[in-house]
């Protein structure tokens, strides 16, 4: 398994264990959650951070495709990649041009 494939794994199981088992509201941990994934997925490959992307955007699709959807949700996920990876790179799920 490439070292890539192992930042993606550890990202995605360190956010689902995390909301998992979180039972606080504490802004502090969360941000402290979300600063270590985005610090894993420094480590992502061009073409894996734009599968994230991908699904970001699928993520969209789905939950403004659903009976009720939610606005702050859209916006998150519509901004994921750029949110997470910041603005130099990401103009919302989209790459920035060099």
């Amino acid at each position: 398994m490439s070292k890539q494939t192992t930042s993606l794994a550890q990202a995605l199981v360190y956010a689902v264990t995390y909301l998992n088992l979180r039972e606080t509201d504490d802004d502090d941990d969360d941000v402290d959650a979300l600063e270590s994934i985005a610090g894993i997925l420094a480590d992502a490959t061009a073409e894996e951070l734009d599968a994230l992307a991908l699904a970001a955007n699928q993520a969209a699709e789905d939950e403004a495709k659903g009976p009720n959807p939610r606005d702050e949700f859209l916006e998150d996920y519509r901004t994921w990649m750029e949110c997470m990876l910041g603005d130099d790179e990401w103009d919302g799920n989209t790459r920035r041009s060099p």
